[in-house]
Protein backbone atom coordinates (compact mmCIF):
# COMPACT_ATOMS: atom_id res chain seq x y z
CA UNK A 1 0.00 0.00 0.00
CA UNK A 2 2.84 2.38 0.96
CA UNK A 3 4.66 1.50 -2.29
CA UNK A 4 1.57 2.40 -4.37
CA UNK A 5 1.20 5.76 -2.58
CA UNK A 6 4.88 6.56 -3.05
CA UNK A 7 4.74 5.70 -6.74
CA UNK A 8 1.64 7.88 -7.17
CA UNK A 9 3.32 10.83 -5.43
CA UNK A 10 6.42 10.45 -7.61
CA UNK A 11 4.25 10.28 -10.75
CA UNK A 12 2.33 13.45 -9.78
CA UNK A 13 5.59 15.31 -9.07
CA UNK A 14 7.03 14.31 -12.46
CA UNK A 15 3.84 15.40 -14.23
CA UNK A 16 3.86 18.75 -12.44
CA UNK A 17 7.49 19.43 -13.35
CA UNK A 18 6.83 18.47 -16.98
CA UNK A 19 3.86 20.82 -17.05
CA UNK A 20 5.94 23.70 -15.73
CA UNK A 21 8.65 23.06 -18.33
CA UNK A 22 6.12 22.96 -21.17
CA UNK A 23 4.41 26.11 -19.87
CA UNK A 24 7.75 27.90 -19.60
CA UNK A 25 8.64 26.96 -23.17
CA UNK A 26 5.33 28.26 -24.48
CA UNK A 27 5.75 31.62 -22.71
CA UNK A 28 9.27 32.01 -24.02
CA UNK A 29 8.11 31.29 -27.57
CA UNK A 30 5.44 33.96 -27.34
CA UNK A 31 7.85 36.60 -26.05
CA UNK A 32 10.42 35.77 -28.72
CA UNK A 33 7.81 35.97 -31.48
CA UNK A 34 6.61 39.35 -30.25
CA UNK A 35 10.11 40.79 -29.81
CA UNK A 36 11.27 39.78 -33.29
CA UNK A 37 8.22 41.15 -35.05
CA UNK A 38 9.05 44.54 -36.54
CA UNK A 39 6.15 46.50 -38.00
CA UNK A 40 7.49 48.82 -40.73
CA UNK A 41 6.93 52.56 -40.32
CA UNK A 42 6.63 55.39 -42.79
CA UNK A 43 7.38 59.00 -42.00
CA UNK A 44 5.52 61.48 -44.20
CA UNK A 45 6.13 65.23 -44.15
CA UNK A 46 3.41 67.27 -45.87
CA UNK A 47 4.50 70.78 -46.86
CA UNK A 48 2.31 73.85 -47.21
CA UNK A 49 4.31 76.11 -49.54
CA UNK A 50 1.83 78.99 -49.66
CA UNK A 51 2.60 82.58 -48.58
CA UNK A 52 3.44 81.33 -45.08
CA UNK A 53 7.01 80.71 -46.26
CA UNK A 54 7.67 84.43 -46.63
CA UNK A 55 7.36 84.89 -42.86
CA UNK A 56 10.73 85.64 -41.29
CA UNK A 57 12.52 82.47 -40.19
CA UNK A 58 9.80 80.16 -41.49
CA UNK A 59 11.83 78.37 -44.17
CA UNK A 60 14.64 77.68 -41.70
CA UNK A 61 12.11 76.28 -39.22
CA UNK A 62 10.56 74.06 -41.90
CA UNK A 63 13.91 72.59 -42.89
CA UNK A 64 14.84 71.88 -39.28
CA UNK A 65 11.59 69.97 -38.76
CA UNK A 66 12.05 67.94 -41.93
CA UNK A 67 15.60 67.00 -40.94
CA UNK A 68 14.43 66.09 -37.44
CA UNK A 69 11.78 63.80 -38.93
CA UNK A 70 14.41 62.15 -41.14
CA UNK A 71 16.67 61.60 -38.11
CA UNK A 72 13.88 59.63 -36.43
CA UNK A 73 13.23 57.67 -39.64
CA UNK A 74 16.93 56.79 -39.78
CA UNK A 75 16.96 55.71 -36.13
CA UNK A 76 13.89 53.55 -36.69
CA UNK A 77 15.39 51.96 -39.81
CA UNK A 78 18.50 50.90 -37.88
CA UNK A 79 16.42 49.63 -34.96
CA UNK A 80 14.58 47.40 -37.43
CA UNK A 81 17.95 46.11 -38.70
CA UNK A 82 18.70 48.08 -41.82
CA UNK A 83 19.14 45.03 -44.08
CA UNK A 84 15.61 43.92 -43.17
CA UNK A 85 13.98 47.34 -42.85
CA UNK A 86 10.94 48.20 -44.95
CA UNK A 87 10.61 51.69 -43.52
CA UNK A 88 9.82 54.68 -45.76
CA UNK A 89 10.42 58.43 -45.75
CA UNK A 90 8.45 60.91 -47.86
CA UNK A 91 8.34 64.66 -48.26
CA UNK A 92 5.05 65.46 -49.99
CA UNK A 93 3.90 68.85 -51.24
CA UNK A 94 0.26 69.84 -50.83
CA UNK A 95 -1.62 70.59 -54.07
CA UNK A 96 -1.24 74.24 -54.98
CA UNK A 97 -1.97 76.13 -58.17
CA UNK A 98 0.83 77.87 -60.06
CA UNK A 99 3.71 76.22 -58.22
CA UNK A 100 6.91 77.05 -60.15
CA UNK A 101 7.81 73.35 -60.37
CA UNK A 102 6.21 69.91 -60.64
CA UNK A 103 5.42 68.91 -57.05
CA UNK A 104 5.52 65.17 -57.76
CA UNK A 105 8.98 65.41 -59.31
CA UNK A 106 10.27 67.37 -56.32
CA UNK A 107 8.64 64.94 -53.88
CA UNK A 108 10.29 62.00 -55.63
CA UNK A 109 13.71 63.57 -54.97
CA UNK A 110 12.85 63.59 -51.26
CA UNK A 111 11.57 60.02 -51.03
CA UNK A 112 13.45 57.02 -49.64
CA UNK A 113 11.65 53.67 -49.64
CA UNK A 114 13.95 51.02 -48.17
CA UNK A 115 11.59 48.22 -49.20
CA UNK A 116 12.42 48.97 -52.86
CA UNK A 117 16.20 49.00 -52.41
CA UNK A 118 18.36 45.87 -52.63
CA UNK A 119 19.53 44.68 -49.24
CA UNK A 120 23.23 45.14 -50.03
CA UNK A 121 22.68 48.76 -51.12
CA UNK A 122 20.48 50.05 -48.28
CA UNK A 123 23.23 51.40 -46.04
CA UNK A 124 24.84 53.20 -48.98
CA UNK A 125 21.57 54.69 -50.25
CA UNK A 126 20.57 55.83 -46.75
CA UNK A 127 23.92 57.56 -46.28
CA UNK A 128 23.73 59.25 -49.70
CA UNK A 129 20.19 60.47 -49.02
CA UNK A 130 21.17 61.88 -45.64
CA UNK A 131 24.19 63.70 -47.05
CA UNK A 132 22.16 65.27 -49.87
CA UNK A 133 19.03 66.15 -47.86
CA UNK A 134 20.11 69.64 -46.83
CA UNK A 135 20.99 70.67 -50.39
CA UNK A 136 17.77 69.19 -51.78
CA UNK A 137 15.73 71.18 -49.27
CA UNK A 138 17.65 74.35 -50.11
CA UNK A 139 16.86 73.83 -53.79
CA UNK A 140 13.17 73.13 -53.10
CA UNK A 141 12.61 76.25 -51.00
CA UNK A 142 14.65 78.36 -53.39
CA UNK A 143 12.21 77.39 -56.14
CA UNK A 144 9.14 77.75 -53.90
CA UNK A 145 9.90 81.27 -52.67
CA UNK A 146 9.02 83.36 -55.70
CA UNK A 147 8.84 86.70 -53.90
CA UNK A 148 7.82 88.52 -50.72
CA UNK A 149 4.32 89.57 -51.76
CA UNK A 150 1.54 87.24 -50.50
CA UNK A 151 -0.35 87.84 -53.76
CA UNK A 152 2.38 85.93 -55.61
CA UNK A 153 1.22 82.72 -53.91
CA UNK A 154 -1.88 80.58 -54.25
CA UNK A 155 -3.15 78.73 -51.17
CA UNK A 156 -2.24 75.09 -50.68
CA UNK A 157 -5.04 72.53 -50.63
CA UNK A 158 -4.30 70.36 -47.61
CA UNK A 159 -7.84 68.96 -47.64
CA UNK A 160 -7.29 67.54 -51.13
CA UNK A 161 -4.14 65.70 -50.01
CA UNK A 162 -5.97 64.16 -47.04
CA UNK A 163 -8.91 63.15 -49.23
CA UNK A 164 -7.14 61.90 -52.35
CA UNK A 165 -3.60 60.86 -51.43
CA UNK A 166 -3.33 59.95 -47.76
CA UNK A 167 -5.91 57.11 -47.67
CA UNK A 168 -4.01 55.29 -50.43
CA UNK A 169 -0.71 55.65 -48.53
CA UNK A 170 -1.94 54.12 -45.26
CA UNK A 171 -2.92 50.57 -44.35
CA UNK A 172 -3.01 48.18 -41.40
CA UNK A 173 0.38 46.67 -42.29
CA UNK A 174 2.44 49.81 -41.66
CA UNK A 175 2.55 52.52 -39.01
CA UNK A 176 2.29 56.02 -40.51
CA UNK A 177 3.60 59.15 -38.80
CA UNK A 178 2.43 62.23 -40.68
CA UNK A 179 3.98 65.63 -39.93
CA UNK A 180 1.99 68.47 -41.50
CA UNK A 181 4.02 71.68 -41.72
CA UNK A 182 1.50 74.51 -42.15
CA UNK A 183 0.29 77.71 -40.53
CA UNK A 184 -3.02 75.91 -40.06
CA UNK A 185 -5.21 77.75 -42.59
CA UNK A 186 -7.21 76.00 -45.29
CA UNK A 187 -7.24 79.05 -47.48
CA UNK A 188 -7.14 79.22 -51.23
CA UNK A 189 -8.49 81.59 -53.82
CA UNK A 190 -12.13 81.91 -54.86
CA UNK A 191 -11.40 80.47 -58.30
CA UNK A 192 -10.38 77.14 -56.73
CA UNK A 193 -12.92 74.37 -56.47
CA UNK A 194 -14.26 73.90 -52.95
CA UNK A 195 -16.86 71.73 -51.28
CA UNK A 196 -19.45 72.81 -48.73
CA UNK A 197 -22.05 71.02 -46.65
CA UNK A 198 -24.05 73.40 -44.51
CA UNK A 199 -21.46 75.40 -42.57
CA UNK A 200 -18.76 72.80 -43.19
CA UNK A 201 -16.29 73.56 -45.96
CA UNK A 202 -12.92 72.57 -47.38
CA UNK A 203 -11.57 76.03 -46.47
CA UNK A 204 -11.26 78.16 -43.33
CA UNK A 205 -13.00 81.12 -44.95
CA UNK A 206 -15.68 80.84 -42.26
CA UNK A 207 -13.18 82.48 -39.90
CA UNK A 208 -14.36 85.88 -41.10
CA UNK A 209 -17.77 85.04 -39.58
CA UNK A 210 -16.42 84.14 -36.14
CA UNK A 211 -13.13 85.95 -35.54
CA UNK A 212 -14.89 89.02 -34.10
CA UNK A 213 -16.62 86.92 -31.46
CA UNK A 214 -15.06 86.47 -28.02
CA UNK A 215 -17.11 83.28 -27.66
CA UNK A 216 -15.90 81.82 -30.97
CA UNK A 217 -15.94 78.21 -29.72
CA UNK A 218 -19.67 78.47 -28.99
CA UNK A 219 -20.15 79.98 -32.47
CA UNK A 220 -18.28 77.11 -34.12
CA UNK A 221 -20.11 74.37 -32.22
CA UNK A 222 -23.51 76.05 -32.22
CA UNK A 223 -23.59 76.88 -35.93
CA UNK A 224 -21.63 73.83 -37.08
CA UNK A 225 -18.70 75.70 -38.60
CA UNK A 226 -15.65 73.67 -39.47
CA UNK A 227 -13.68 71.73 -42.08
CA UNK A 228 -15.58 69.08 -44.01
CA UNK A 229 -14.48 65.69 -42.61
CA UNK A 230 -12.72 63.11 -44.78
CA UNK A 231 -15.05 60.19 -45.44
CA UNK A 232 -12.32 57.69 -46.35
CA UNK A 233 -10.39 55.15 -44.31
CA UNK A 234 -7.08 56.44 -42.95
CA UNK A 235 -5.45 53.60 -41.01
CA UNK A 236 -2.82 53.11 -38.32
CA UNK A 237 -1.72 56.74 -38.23
CA UNK A 238 -0.38 59.43 -35.91
CA UNK A 239 -0.67 63.04 -37.12
CA UNK A 240 1.28 66.07 -35.94
CA UNK A 241 0.35 69.54 -37.22
CA UNK A 242 3.31 71.84 -36.67
CA UNK A 243 4.01 75.53 -37.18
CA UNK A 244 0.44 76.74 -36.55
CA UNK A 245 0.74 80.49 -36.81
CA UNK A 246 -1.84 83.27 -36.99
CA UNK A 247 -1.82 85.64 -39.95
CA UNK A 248 -3.92 88.08 -37.96
CA UNK A 249 -1.76 89.81 -35.34
CA UNK A 250 -4.75 91.85 -34.14
CA UNK A 251 -6.75 88.78 -33.08
CA UNK A 252 -5.46 87.12 -29.91
CA UNK A 253 -7.79 84.14 -30.36
CA UNK A 254 -6.81 83.18 -33.91
CA UNK A 255 -4.08 80.64 -33.07
CA UNK A 256 -6.31 78.89 -30.55
CA UNK A 257 -9.11 78.84 -33.13
CA UNK A 258 -6.80 77.17 -35.66
CA UNK A 259 -5.82 74.49 -33.15
CA UNK A 260 -9.44 73.83 -32.24
CA UNK A 261 -10.59 73.59 -35.86
CA UNK A 262 -7.78 71.15 -36.74
CA UNK A 263 -8.48 68.91 -33.75
CA UNK A 264 -12.20 68.92 -34.49
CA UNK A 265 -11.60 68.13 -38.17
CA UNK A 266 -9.21 65.25 -37.53
CA UNK A 267 -11.58 63.79 -34.94
CA UNK A 268 -14.47 64.04 -37.41
CA UNK A 269 -12.32 62.29 -40.00
CA UNK A 270 -11.83 59.28 -37.73
CA UNK A 271 -8.48 60.24 -36.15
CA UNK A 272 -8.63 59.74 -32.39
CA UNK A 273 -7.58 62.71 -30.25
CA UNK A 274 -4.84 60.53 -28.75
CA UNK A 275 -3.38 60.07 -32.25
CA UNK A 276 -3.10 63.77 -33.14
CA UNK A 277 -1.01 66.63 -31.84
CA UNK A 278 -0.61 70.32 -32.68
CA UNK A 279 2.51 72.46 -32.27
CA UNK A 280 2.56 76.25 -32.45
CA UNK A 281 5.28 78.15 -34.29
CA UNK A 282 7.96 78.98 -31.76
CA UNK A 283 11.60 78.44 -30.88
CA UNK A 284 13.44 75.69 -32.76
CA UNK A 285 14.36 73.95 -29.51
CA UNK A 286 10.84 73.81 -28.10
CA UNK A 287 9.29 72.77 -31.41
CA UNK A 288 11.88 70.07 -32.10
CA UNK A 289 11.48 68.65 -28.60
CA UNK A 290 7.72 68.39 -29.08
CA UNK A 291 8.19 66.85 -32.52
CA UNK A 292 10.70 64.33 -31.18
CA UNK A 293 8.21 63.26 -28.51
CA UNK A 294 5.55 62.80 -31.17
CA UNK A 295 7.83 60.83 -33.51
CA UNK A 296 8.75 58.35 -30.78
CA UNK A 297 5.25 57.94 -29.38
CA UNK A 298 3.81 54.41 -29.46
CA UNK A 299 0.68 53.91 -31.54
Amino acid sequence: MKTRVSLMVIFLMIAAVAGLIMSGNKSTAKVETKSTTKIPEQFIVLLDLSDRIIQQGQIEADKELIKKTFEEFERKAYSHLLIKSKDKFFVCIAPQKNLPFDKDTESEKLTLDLSKIKTAERAKKLKEFKESLDEKLNQLYSKAKVGTNPKQYEGSNIWQFFNETLPAMTNAEIITRLVVITDGYFDFEENNAKLTKGNLSTTTQFFKEIRKSTDWKKEIDGKGYGILPINKKIENILICVSEIRSKNENNLYETEMLQYVWTKWLSGSGIADSCSHTILHGSFTTTKNQLSAFLTRAI
